[in-house]
């Protein structure tokens, strides 16, 4: 009985091999699309808001960047946690200097029943007067392409959907644990949050019409995440989300694995507030280490027999081959995307691929882990800041102080 479970987990191993790959060729197709930008001049007036506690590594190179939008009307807003926050000079600076382009406020009346960053979108969204037709949402750390605003807007011409998103992509500067953990954890990410319809929300846009018919905007105020409320609300008003390849956004701070391991804790928080999405992503988890560990445990087993000894040894050629494919494919197809940009992409190097195979092991047991701790987790500390989660739509911030802190080094990550 035991051997024939074993040789069917094994064979399971080679099947899912076998589709994960399809589902990687599927998505570098989508990467290889390039459509045809309409005229300026057919480009809806957008706002872009910015949320910001703290200062990001790169956060004035950053903010310059959306400043130079090839888009023939917008405004950018931003809303600063508190005056006394440290990034609060960097942002009036750059409004003393654009002040018809960029239009600054601090968050005036902290929700306690969401996160911060939620209130300060609720704030921003509802003071927007009624000629933006589309709202552009970007997070501190995204470096924007010239024509990253009108990639975006583009689809959303398209009443089926409902909001539009980019992605992040890591181009660690250093060859760290973390760093590298990081890159390969991010790999699979992108692939599973095209496949799964979901929006990251530091490249989107949605139309003005789905914020206000779909309760996107009330959703807010009762969530830790501004991703997952906006899945789900517009999932219920029957829209889809467009996944634009060239709106993926380079992110190259470092971080380090301790630093990691919390943050893809918080990151799996995130995907438990999808709803009955996060078993799907649970169970991939667990899948990916057995897909890990099985193989070299059937060897192991000298009760095993021959045969399923065979079957261990294609199952783990099968997923490790997969793995590297995969990960090659995915660098070229998204290299070429960002090249598009003019984005130095010659990251790699030997130093690099010192850690990159521990790295690429390490992985699936780091977000086994996230997954694990994040089942019973109630409380999570996000920039200082304390919440305790009671359900799905049940957040209470429970400490609330401005970001003192000093401006990290431009290769650090701000968690």
């Amino acid at each position: 009985m035991l051997k024939l479970v074993l040789a069917g987990i094994l064979a399971w191993i080679v099947l899912y091999s076998i589709v994960q790959l399809c589902i990687v060729i599927r998505f570098v197709r989508v990467l290889q699309r390039v459509p045809e930008r309409p005229q300026k001049s057919s480009f809806p007036k957008a706002a872009i808001i910015l949320a910001i506690r703290g200062p990001d590594p790169f956060l004035e190179r950053n903010i310059r960047a959306l400043l130079a939008q090839d888009y023939p009307e917008y405004t950018i807003f931003i809303v600063v946690d508190h005056v006394e926050d440290s990034a609060w000079p960097i942002v009036d600076r750059i409004r003393r200097e654009r002040p018809s382009l960029v239009q600054v406020s601090s968050l005036k009346a902290p929700l306690a029943t969401c996160s911060l960053k939620c209130s300060a979108l609720v704030q921003a969204v509802t003071e927007l007067d009624a000629s933006y037709e589309v709202v552009a949402f970007v997070d501190g750390d995204t470096f924007a392409h010239q024509t990253w605003l009108g990639d975006l807007v583009e689809p959303l011409a398209d009443t089926r959907f409902g909001a539009s998103t980019g992605n992040r992509w890591y181009i660690p500067r250093d060859g760290g644990l973390g760093s590298m953990t990081r890159y390969f954890w991010n790999a699979g990410a992108v692939v599973q949050i095209w496949l799964n319809g979901f929006v990251w929300p530091g490249s989107m846009a949605i139309r003005r019409d789905v914020l206000k018919d779909t309760g996107i905007v009330s959703a807010w105020r009762n969530s830790l995440f501004d991703g997952p409320a906006v899945v789900r609300q517009i999932r219920r008003a029957g829209y889809k989300v467009c996944f634009v390849p060239s709106a993926m956004i380079v992110n190259r701070e470092r971080i380090s694995l301790e630093d990691f391991s919390a943050w893809v804790e918080r990151q799996a928080v995130v995907a438990r507030s999808l709803g009955s999405d996060w078993y799907i992503l649970a169970l991939h988890a667990i899948n990916i280490v057995a897909c890990v560990l099985v193989p070299p445990l059937a060897l192991a087993l000298e009760w095993s027999g021959r045969n399923i000894q065979s079957w261990a040894y294609l199952a783990a050629a099968a997923y490790w081959c997969v793995t590297l494919l995969s990960m090659l494919a995915l660098e070229r197809a998204v290299r070429r995307v960002l090249n598009l940009d003019e984005i130095e992409t010659g990251w790699f190097s030997w130093s690099k691929a010192l850690t990159a195979l521990p790295s690429l092991i390490l992985v699936h047991f780091v977000v086994l882990r996230a997954f694990v701790c994040s089942t019973w987790r109630r409380t999570i500390s996000w920039r200082g800041i304390e919440y305790e989660i009671g359900g799905r739509d049940e957040v209470q911030m429970l400490n609330y102080s401005p970001f003192r802190r000093a401006m990290t080094e431009p290769d650090e990550s701000v968690v």
